[in-house]
């Protein structure tokens, strides 16, 4: 395997590899790459997105893999939690060039996949750190004000149904008023409202209407 001359710096000086007090920690072994890690992160809310704002890690791994694993975890800053799993291959290659016509490395092999794989195992300990801890945040919300309520009704609703549901997506939060939460429709359509009726009844005693876009 061909390494750019880049990736040869980078894996000699890595930028960030080190600790600090981080909001989440993941720990994984890189079982191809004969290694382990641990990922440290931070996150910040980006327009209507959950997005790393700050990333490091700790690893033992120690050759021209190193390189590309942290470029890999720079271009994490800002980038959506819930697409990490889909980070572009290319774009890691071009990032790692020396030249823009000539490749990275000579080829992607299952030590590359690995680290990219990384980001789907950070995504899914995300979540399942705020599927924990959702009982802790919701016992303060009869509290919060109506435009936070609806901030935060958003981010339940990214995280448990609009990852990837098209019948959810349709539907947009536009108030909380006596205990309803009230969602717009952008078309006249049978949605099975029964996850939704469950869920904000469990978590937040509130009940669900539908009002359809005219």
């Amino acid at each position: 395997m061909n390494f750019s001359k880049t990736i040869i710096k980078r894996s000699q000086r890595p930028k960030y590899q080190f600790e600090f007090e981080a909001e989440n920690t993941c720990d994984l072994k890189l079982a191809k790459n004969k290694s382990e890690i641990s990922v440290l992160f931070n996150t910040v809310q980006i327009n209507d997105e959950v997005c790393f704002s700050k990333v490091s890690y700790i690893t033992e791994l120690n050759d021209e893999y190193l390189g590309i694993l942290d470029a890999f975890i720079e271009l994490m800053h800002n980038r959506p939690i819930e697409a990490i799993d889909r980070f572009p291959s290319k774009e890691l290659d071009y990032y790692l060039r020396d030249e823009s016509s000539v490749a990275a490395l000579s080829g992607f092999d299952e030590k590359f996949y690995e680290i990219l794989a990384i980001g789907e195992d950070l995504k899914k300990k995300y979540f399942k750190i705020v599927k924990d801890s959702t009982p802790k945040l919701t016992a303060n919300f009869l509290s919060l004000s109506v435009s936070e309520q609806l901030e935060f009704v958003e981010e339940l609703c990214s995280f448990y149904f609009y990852n990837g549901d098209s019948e959810f997506e349709s539907l947009e939060i536009t108030d909380i008023d006596d205990n309803h939460l009230i969602f717009s429709c952008r078309e006249a359509r049978e949605i099975d409202l029964s996850k939704l009726k469950d869920f904000f009844s469990e978590k937040l005693s509130l009940d669900i209407v539908v009002t359809v876009d005219s």
